[in-house]
This record gives C-alpha cells, structure tokens and sequence, in this order.
C-alpha cells in the first residue's frame, strides 16, 4: 500500500472558496478564475504528459495554500488516478464533472475526460455553480451532459 503525504494547506478546498458568503453565490469572478485556470492547467499538463489520467478533477479536490486570494493551487485525491494506459474504460469520478464519453454505454476515453472536468471546474469557478446539476432541471444529469445542456 502506497501513501501520499503532503504539507499542510491552510486555504481549503476550491469549493469551499467559491460557495464562501463573501462571493454572494456569484462564485470568484473572472480575474480569479484565470489566476486558478493556469495554475489547474499546469497540472494537469504534467500529469498528462506523464501518462496519468486522475479521473476525478472537480473543486473538492484543488486544495488551496493560503487564505489569500492569490495562493498557490495543489491538485489533490488521486485515488482515481490511472497512469500507464492509453485508453480507459472504467466508469469513475463525480458525474456532475464527467465528460460525456464517460457516460457512453461502454466508456472508452483517455486525458480529456480531465479537460472536459477542468472546464467545468472553471464554469463553477466563475457563476458559483456547476454547469450542470439535478437542481436546475427535471432532465437527468446524465442526459444534460451528454446533450450539452447547461442551466439555469
């Protein structure tokens, strides 16, 4: 059994900034969100470019350094993560961040199902709530993924 141990940080979970009451439900805005975008993309071209694909990108898993605003980013929850194979089959992550070939009936994907996540992530980021969720619609999740359909 392997263990990652990482230093502690003090800022929390991206979600928790961006549901914070200081943000009024209007999420980080759009200056904010760029400073966390590069910050998010970075990692993730490194695990990319290392052939690990971590499935499970979604706020609660960017933990934050600091408190500050301007803080360093750390991409956390790697219990997901696949390294090593260039197509993925297994069903996996938090489906309101799932890319649709995730949701197809036999999933086959590979590093994008993490960019797909990360523009969701960054949608979140900028209204102060995912681009889709059972709360705004009677369509199922899956069906609003898979045609595109943001609300509210």
């Amino acid at each position: 059994m392997a263990y990652m141990v990482m230093e502690y940080l003090e800022g929390g979970e991206l979600f928790s900034r961006i549901i914070d009451e200081k943000n009024m439900g209007k999420g980080l805005g759009e200056r904010m969100t760029k400073f966390y975008a590069w910050q998010m993309l970075s990692a993730l071209k490194f695990l990319h470019e290392h052939n690990i694909v971590h499935r499970d990108i979604k706020p609660e898993n960017v933990l934050l350094l600091k408190k500050d605003d301007c803080t360093l980013l750390k991409l956390s929850d790697f219990g997901l993560s696949k390294a090593g194979e260039n197509t993925l089959e297994t069903f996996c992550g938090t489906q309101c961040y799932m890319a649709p070939e995730l949701l197809a009936a036999e999933p086959r994907y590979k590093c994008e199902v993490d960019m797909w996540a990360l523009g969701a992530v960054l949608f979140t980021c900028i209204c102060g709530y995912p681009p889709f969720s059972n709360d705004y619609s009677d369509m199922p999740l899956r069906e609003q993924i898979l045609k595109g359909l943001c609300y509210p």
